[in-house]
C-alpha cells in the first residue's frame, strides 16, 4: 500500500482542487466564497466525505462484494432525498424501473449466480456502509438544493475544496507518516486517472445533471456501472459467465425506461 486510503483520497482531493482551479481561474476567474457561500460547500462535500470515510471504514471489516451490492441503494436514496428536499415525487412507473435496474445490477454483480445473492450476510460494518451510501445519495439533491446560480465549474471547484480541507482535518495524523518522496508509476497513473475520471469529471457531471434533470434520474444511471465494468472486463480480454446477461439486459433497459418515464 502506497499510503492510507483517507490520505489518498486527501491527496485526490487536493490534486483535482488545484487542477481544476486552473480552469476556473482562466474561465470564470477565482474569488473568494462568503461564509455562507463557504458552509453551502461544506454540507455539499461532507456527503462525499463521509461516503468515502464510510467505504474505507467498512471494508476492513466486510468484503467488496458487500459493498458493490449495497451501493445499489444510491440510487434509491436519492430519490427519496430528492422528494424530502426538492418535492421531486416520481411516479409508480419510475420507481418500479428504478428497483428493476438495481435488480439487474445486483444480478451482474453476483456473477449470475443466486446463491452468491441469497448468501448475502450482513455486519455491522456493512451497515455502516449504508449510511455511506445515504451521504453520497444526498450529494446530488444537495447540490441542486443549495446552489445559488453560480456556474457549475464553481460549484464543482469550491465542493472539492471544501472537501479537501474536510478530509485534510481527518487525516492529518497519518499524513505526518506517509512518505511523499516516493510516488512509483503505478501510483502516478493511478492518481492521474482518480483526479481527472472519477474526480473532476465524475463530480462536475453529477453536479451539472442534477440541476437539469430530477437527482432519481441522475444517480439512477450508477446501475449501469456494472454493466460497463464487464465491457471494459471483455476488451482487456477477461472472460465472463453468459449467466449474467439476464442482468445486463435488465439494467440497460430499465436504465433507459427510466431515463424515458
Amino acid at each position: 500500500m502506497y499510503m492510507p486510503p483517507l490520505v489518498l483520497t486527501f491527496v485526490r482531493f487536493m490534486l483535482a482542487t488545484l487542477l481544476f482551479g486552473c480552469y476556473v481561474g482562466l474561465r470564470y476567474g477565482l474569488h473568494p466564497p462568503s461564509w455562507r457561500d463557504m458552509l453551502r460547500y461544506l454540507v455539499i462535500s461532507a456527503t462525499l466525505v463521509g461516503y468515502f470515510w464510510a467505504l474505507f471504514a467498512s471494508l476492513r471489516h466486510t468484503s467488496a462484494l458487500n459493498t458493490s451490492m449495497i451501493y445499489t441503494l444510491t440510487p434509491l436514496y436519492s430519490t427519496l432525498f430528492g422528494l424530502f428536499f426538492l418535492g421531486e415525487k416520481p411516479s409508480a412507473g419510475r420507481v418500479g424501473w428504478l428497483v428493476l435496474a438495481m435488480l439487474g445490477a445486483l444480478w451482474v454483480i453476483a456473477g449470475g449466480s443466486s446463491d452468491r445473492l441469497l448468501a448475502l450476510s450482513l455486519n455491522p460494518w456493512d451497515f455502516v456502509f449504508m449510511a455511506g451510501c445515504a451521504l453520497m445519495g444526498l450529494f446530488s439533491p444537495l447540490s441542486k438544493k443549495l446552489s445559488r446560480g453560480e456556474p457549475t465549474a464553481v460549484m464543482t471547484f469550491r465542493t472539492l475544496a471544501a472537501g479537501s480541507f474536510l478530509l485534510f482535518l481527518l487525516s492529518w495524523k497519518e499524513l505526518g507518516s506517509t512518505d511523499f518522496t516516493h510516488w512509483p508509476p503505478p501510483l502516478v497513473w493511478g492518481l492521474l486517472y482518480l483526479v481527472v475520471c472519477t474526480t473532476i469529471l465524475t463530480f462536475f457531471i453529477v453536479q451539472y445533471a442534477s440541476l437539469r434533470m430530477e437527482v432519481g434520474k441522475v444517480m439512477g444511471y450508477v446501475y449501469l456501472t456494472p454493466v460497463f465494468a464487464l465491457a471494459i472486463g471483455l476488451m482487456l480480454g477477461h472472460s465472463f459467465s453468459m449467466n449474467v446477461l439476464p442482468g445486463v439486459l435488465v439494467a440497460t433497459l430499465c436504465t433507459f425506461f427510466l431515463q424515458r418515464s
